[in-house]
């Protein structure tokens, strides 16, 4: 929804998941406005070649949305170390890799600062399910 909300905006947008067939789907739908890059940010190299993709492609970074993350339904006890690390790499490290590989643009973390500055969000949820 942000994604389309930003397009129909006219904002320009790089959009990122590890599913290429969904990403080529988005980015038909939404037009010459969106460019689609398919990886893995949860690896940080991949998040760091991701904010360079998109910066070469689309020039500076205005809104960079660390939304990367993934959901593990699991109950609580049944919950084992690996299932943890089933949601924390993408959710926790492919969110913190994605800020930390847009450290270099000109983002401030609050746009009440300035009307019209380049901001940061970060979007990223750890849960399972409680029985």
């Amino acid at each position: 929804a942000m994604v389309r909300a930003l397009v129909a905006g006219g904002t320009r947008v790089a959009v990122c998941a590890r599913n290429a067939d969904r990403i080529d789907a988005l980015v038909a739908e939404l037009g010459d406005r969106a460019v689609g890059i398919a990886a893995d940010v949860s690896e940080p190299s991949r998040a760091e070649a991701v904010v360079a993709e998109a910066h070469e492609r689309l020039g500076s970074l205005d809104l960079v949305v660390a939304n990367a993350g993934t959901g593990h339904p699991v109950s609580g006890p049944e919950m084992t170390v690996a299932d943890i690390t089933t949601v924390l790499r993408p959710n926790g490290l492919g969110a913190t890799a994605t800020i930390a590989a847009s450290r270099h643009e000109p983002i401030i973390y609050d746009s009440s600062f300035a009307p019209g500055a380049r901001f940061l969000d970060k979007i990223a949820a750890v849960h399972g399910k409680v029985s």
